[in-house]
Order: C-alpha cells, then sequence, then structure tokens
C-alpha cells in the first residue's frame, strides 16, 4: 500500500506535507549540494524565530539544526550577530500525533545552550510563568490542581508549575457534580428517531445546564458581575461527538448566538445530504431520495404529509405528486423544472442556481443553523472544483462525492458575539473570559485500543506487532505499550492544562457519564480538579445545580514562580522625559510636483530659489542639453530654442547646470561633444 501511494504521488507530481519537510532537510544535511546551500544560506539568514517549538517534530527541529548550524561554528561568511529565537512552552505539548514530545523541546535547550556556551555566545533561557490572561484565581487553581506530583511530571517533567498573574482582574472557578444517566429505563415510542439522545441521559442533562447557566449569566454575570455576552463564552472537551451537536442545538433552540461545530466534514452535513438526495432523485427514478427531499427544507413536508401521499401508491412518488393537493403539485412542477436543469447545465450552475438563484439556502439556515451556509457554500466549491477536473455533468460528480471526504475550519478567532463549542486541542491559542470544560469520559485513551504498534527489531528496523490483552504481551512488547500508555497519560493532563488556562475570568469543570459513574482510579479530568480544589473551595447552593464547589482563592502566599529572582514584582520603569514632552510642529509639506501637461505652455515658477520648470519638464531639458553637448553658450541657445517664454536668467541656470554635468572630472572634464 505504502509503494502505491508513493508511486501515485510521483506520477501526478505532488508531495505531502511530511515530504516537503523530509526533502527540505535532505537539501541542507544530506544531498551532494548540502555544503554549498549551507553556504548560501550562511550568507542570507541572519534570524531564525522557531514559534510553538514544544510542538516541533523531531524531523521539524534536524531542519532547525541545518538552518542554524552555522550560527555556532564562530566566523562566519559576513560578520554579522546572528540569533536563533525559539519560543514554546512544554506544558502546552497535546500533538503526539505529529510526532512532538515536551522531552524534546527539553533536549533541544539543552543542545543548544551548550553549543552557545562553546561558541562563547550569550545564552537566555527564560521561564514563561507570567500569565497575561487569566485571572489570579484561575492561576492559583491551575497551580494547586497541578501540584500533585504525577501531574507535575506530566505537564512540566517534575518542577514545580507555578503562574504570576499579571492582570488585576477578579475570577473563579466553579466544579460541578458530574451527571450521569437515570437509572429509570424508559421504553421508547416505537417511532422514535434511532439518532436521538434521550434527556434522561448524563450528557442531555450536562447540555441543558450550561445552557441554563449561559442564560442566567446573560442577566448577572458570576458572583452578581456583569452580564456575559455569548460571544464571552467557551466550551470545551476533548473530542467533537455527541456532545458537541447536542450542545449547538440546544443553544440554538434557546436562541442564544452560537457558531456552531469549529470543524465540519461537508459530505456528511445534512443539508449537503439533502442537495445530494435531490441530485439524485432527479437524476433517477429513486423514490427514497425524493422522499428525503420532500422533508428537507427545500419543500418541508410533514412526516403525516408524506406517508399519506406515498402509502399504497402504485405508480412513482413524483408520479403521485401530480394527484394530490396543491402543495403536492407545485412540488412536482418545480422538480419538473429542476431535473430540466439538472439535465442540461453544468453541476456548478445548476446547484447554485437553486441555492443562491432561488434562495434556498436561506431556507437551511433558517432549518439548521448557519453552520449549514458554511457547508453548503463549501459544497458549492467543490462543484465548481470538479467542472475543472472531471467530466461537467452532475452524475460524475455524485460519483466523485461518494470517495471523498471534505472537512473545513471555520473562523473561532475571537467570538463575533457567538458562544464556541470547540474541542480543546482547536482551542489551543484561543481565550474567553468564561469557559466551561466539559469532561464527557475523557479518561487517557492509548490504553483503550492501540491493536498494532511498531516493535523495533534489531537491524530491520521497527516491526508492525499485533498486541493481545494485557496478560498475554511478552516482555518487550509490554514495555513499549506501557511507554505509549504513559506518554498518553501525560499529554491527556496537558490537555487539561491547555483547557483550564483557556479562561481569562471564570473557569466551570464540569462533565456526564453514562450508566456507570467513574470508578475511584479514573485518569479523569474532574477528578483532578476535584482533588485539587475542593478541600479549599466552598460548597454552594445553587444554580443550575442543586450544589457545586467555588474556588474563589488567590494564592496564599503570591510568591513567584520558581526560578524567579525575587519575590516582589519588577519595579516600574521610569518613563522618558519625552513622554510628556509637547510634540515639535510638523514640518510644512513641499508643494507637490505636477508634470504640466502637453497642451499647456510651460512658465516660470515665481517662487524663489524654485525651478523655472516643473521638475519632468526641467529633467527632460536638462537631459536633452547634456545630450546635445557643447559650451555654455550653445546650451543656452538650444534651452532657449525649446523654452523661447523663459528669461534670460532660467536660461542661464539650465544652461549652467547642463553645462556643470558635462564637465565633471570622472568624464575628463573637458565635456561631451
Amino acid at each position: 500500500a505504502l509503494s502505491f501511494v508513493e508511486t501515485e504521488k510521483r506520477r501526478r507530481s505532488l508531495i505531502d506535507y511530511d515530504d516537503q519537510i523530509e526533502r527540505a532537510r535532505r537539501l541542507v544535511e544530506a544531498s551532494d549540494a548540502a555544503a554549498w546551500v549551507r553556504y548560501k544560506l550562511d550568507e542570507g539568514i541572519d534570524h531564525v524565530m522557531l514559534d510553538e517549538a514544544q510542538d516541533t517534530a523531531p524531523a521539524q527541529w534536524q531542519l532547525v539544526e541545518a538552518l542554524t548550524d552555522e550560527f555556532f561554528v564562530g566566523k562566519g561568511a559576513r560578520e554579522v550577530l546572528r540569533t536563533l529565537f525559539v519560543v514554546g512552552d512544554e506544558k502546552q505539548s497535546i500533538y503526539s500525533f505529529q510526532g512532538a514530545a515536551p522531552k524534546i523541546f527539553d533536549e533541544k535547550r539543552a543542545y543548544y545552550g551548550a553549543r552557545a556556551e562553546g561558541a562563547a555566545l550569550p545564552f537566555d533561557p527564560v521561564d514563561l510563568a507570567h500569565s497575561f490572561r487569566s485571572a489570579p484565581q484561575v492561576l492559583a487553581a491551575v497551580d494547586a490542581v497541578f501540584a500533585r506530583p504525577d501531574l507535575a511530571e506530566a505537564i512540566a517533567r517534575g518542577r514545580a508549575v507555578r503562574h504570576v498573574a499579571v492582570r488585576e482582574i477578579t475570577g473563579g472557578v466553579d466544579i460541578w457534580p458530574l451527571l450521569g444517566n437515570d437509572t429509570i429505563d424508559v421504553p421508547e415510542a416505537w417511532d422514535a428517531p434511532l439518532d436521538t439522545t434521550p434527556a434522561s441521559t448524563g450528557v442531555a442533562k450536562l447540555v441543558s445546564a450550561i445552557a441554563d447557566q449561559i442564560e442566567a449569566w446573560r442577566e448577572a454575570g458570576p458572583d452578581g458581575g456583569p452580564p456575559v455576552d455569548p460571544g464571552e463564552v467557551m466550551i470545551l472537551s476533548r473530542n467533537r461527538g455527541t456532545f458537541a451537536a447536542l450542545m449547538n442545538r440546544e443553544l440554538k433552540a434557546r436562541n442564544i448566538p452560537a457558531a456552531g461545530a469549529d470543524r465540519l466534514d461537508v459530505t456528511q452535513h445534512i443539508a449537503v445530504k439533502d442537495m445530494l438526495a435531490l441530485a439524485r432523485a432527479l437524476i433517477s427514478r429513486d423514490d427514497l431520495s425524493l422522499a428525503a427531499v420532500l422533508r428537507s427544507p427545500l419543500f418541508g413536508f410533514s412526516d403525516e404529509a408524506l406517508f399519506e401521499l406515498a402509502h399504497g401508491r402504485e405508480g412513482s412518488l413524483m408520479a403521485v405528486l401530480g394527484e394530490g393537493d396543491e402543495t403536492a403539485k407545485a412540488a412536482q412542477r418545480t422538480l419538473s423544472r429542476w431535473r430540466t436543469a439538472a439535465l442540461t447545465r453544468r453541476p456548478f450552475d445548476f446547484l447554485a442556481g437553486i441555492l443562491i438563484g432561488e434562495g434556498r439556502r436561506a431556507d437551511f439556515a433558517a432549518r439548521m443553523g448557519s453552520e449549514a451556509e458554511d457547508a453548503l457554500d463549501a459544497f458549492l466549491d467543490l462543484a465548481l472544483d470538479h467542472e475543472g477536473q472531471g467530466i461537467p455533468a452532475l452524475e460524475p460528480f455524485l460519483m466523485r462525492l461518494t470517495k471523498l471526504s471534505a472537512e473545513i475550519r471555520r473562523t473561532t478567532e475571537g467570538g463575533g458575539g457567538k458562544v464556541r463549542v470547540m474541542t480543546v486541542h482547536g482551542a489551543k491559542g484561543l481565550e474567553a473570559d468564561v469557559v466551561f470544560l466539559a469532561d464527557i469520559g475523557s479518561g487517557s485513551q492509548r490504553s483503550r485500543g492501540n491493536a498494532i504498534v511498531p516493535l523495533e527489531h534489531g537491524e530491520d528496523g521497527a516491526v508492525l506487532t499485533v498486541v493481545p490483552p494485557k496478560e498475554d504481551r511478552p516482555g518487550p512488547l509490554a514495555a513499549v505499550c506501557d511507554a505509549r500508555e504513559e506518554a498518553d497519560r501525560h499529554e491527556h493532563h496537558r490537555l487539561l492544562y491547555v483547557g483550564m488556562t483557556r479562561a481569562e475570568r471564570h473557569l466551570v469543570v464540569c462533565g456526564a457519564y453514562g450508566k456507570q459513574a467513574p470508578s475511584d482510579t479514573a485518569d479523569t479530568w474532574h477528578k483532578a480538579v476535584l482533588a485539587g480544589l475542593a478541600e479549599a473551595a466552598e460548597e454552594r447552593p445553587g444554580g443550575p445545580l442543586e450544589t457545586y464547589h467555588a474556588w474563589r482563592n488567590p494564592r496564599a502566599d503570591p510568591s513567584p514562580a520558581a526560578g524567579s529572582a525575587a519575590d516582589e514584582p519588577p519595579a516600574p520603569i521610569e518613563p522618558p522625559a519625552w513622554l510628556y514632552s509637547p510634540a515639535p510642529p510638523l514640518p510644512v509639506p513641499p508643494e507637490p510636483i505636477v508634470p504640466s501637461a502637453a497642451h499647456e505652455e510651460p512658465h516660470a515658477i515665481s517662487v524663489p530659489g524654485s525651478r523655472a520648470l516643473p521638475a519632468a519638464a526641467y529633467g527632460s531639458l536638462v537631459h536633452a542639453l547634456v545630450e546635445r553637448g557643447g559650451d555654455h553658450a550653445a546650451l543656452a541657445a538650444e534651452a532657449r530654442r525649446r523654452y523661447p517664454a523663459l528669461g534670460e536668467d532660467e536660461i542661464a541656470a539650465i544652461a549652467g547646470e547642463a553645462h556643470a554635468a558635462l564637465t565633471l572630472p570622472e568624464l575628463g572634464g573637458g565635456g561631451v561633444h
């Protein structure tokens, strides 16, 4: 399979992201021209900045090393001080699936420290302890939770986790009790939809409680503070899935502005599925697809109306539409018109004509929310892209989409006045005044089923090995699996750290489970936070739940982070004197120079010290005189012939400037003749 992929990439002249990194690395490290490339780069690269270094993979580090190797060998091709600026925080390393690991960040810090010392260059490691985002109460809660040795080992490799709050704002942390499924089994109706989540489940109850709290805080914020705008709220979980879908649905049902899913699978979105069903129904006699279209926002038939129309029919569903009421007949006329367009027009023109030309995109948005518009826009992009790659007809387009998985990432930078429902991975780098951190079975997941792992096998390299049950694993395989599970547990805790530190003012830690509550040994976010804060938190009644724990304690001993030089905050910088001095008057701008129009007669300018002609005409005249050459009298005569309206003083000045250029020593001093 691997050789097939590589062959196809070569055949199509394509490379992927990993190929780009590998080829760039080989170019500067292992190719025949590597020495020459490094020499040329040594002449052209003075400064390198590496951001998010904690998530940099080993292959990427090798490329950085190759680019900066000459920085630490002494004298380079040019006399210039070159710098390497690396920004990273190992506590936020959460992209192990890309090959990143906190230990690599530490190893590279030590490596470059040794290289700088060997080259007698300055090396300044800086701890990222100061937070410009979160309130002191939130940061104190983070420190209290990660004071546990195993959690400190997971996110800071055993070093103390301490933060210094820069912003003097008031905040807090609430810990809600976990919500589980009701134990009473209520039989569902036989005709209930299969994809619904009963209100008695823990996830549904949590979704409702979060929506209740957001509605309450729109009136008065936490602890009676100012109201909270929906755009100031972020709801985080570990994975997308049922919780995110239910949360967005609940927010929209209550008319709370919601941004929708941060990622959309275009071909799996219900609005796109409705449009695909329409296409299938128009190019074939697919009654099931047509029934889906009639129930969609395109026509809005109810279940009862569709059943009455379709049940017991003898012909096709399209045929019986013409025998129904006026609504059914109108639907048949519309479908007949669309069928003609589907068979004669290009896919994009056909689909855009319905969604945009006839305004049907608004019908989808009215029923499904704004994210339906994003999915339909991406669907139209796919249709337009197909016209440049395949046969521009509807049937080949449908065949292509059955094999295509297209995902779009929606803009999440800033709230935009809407609640954001995201994963912790997706929220990296973002922030919000209020964050709900929902623990929906967030235990570390490596042990839940890595069926195949790579096992080192001498000179043969790694061998893919099937993992048997834990009690049947041989020693080497057990060691590999244990190491992977430990690494996953550590990243699981770093995800908790990232989620907690997204909050600026207020953090709510909540969660839900199914029929069985997490065991005492379960390694969940909710358990870790509760264990770290419950002792100093206050149990309060009220809110969307009966009781909850409220943490409002800033750090009792406001000491700086580990490694800081002093307990006192740094003294304020004395502002410079010019900060309080009035600004000097702005210089008077010179008169703009406008080239003379072709039909205008040139004229002298009466401003003292100015030239007699506009700049463009003056330059052209002097250039012409220099080209002609001659003594001062000849130059003056030529200038007078070209511009008879100029006075003798102006003529003499122009001729003098041209003559001075001709008699420059660099030109031999004798002029040009």
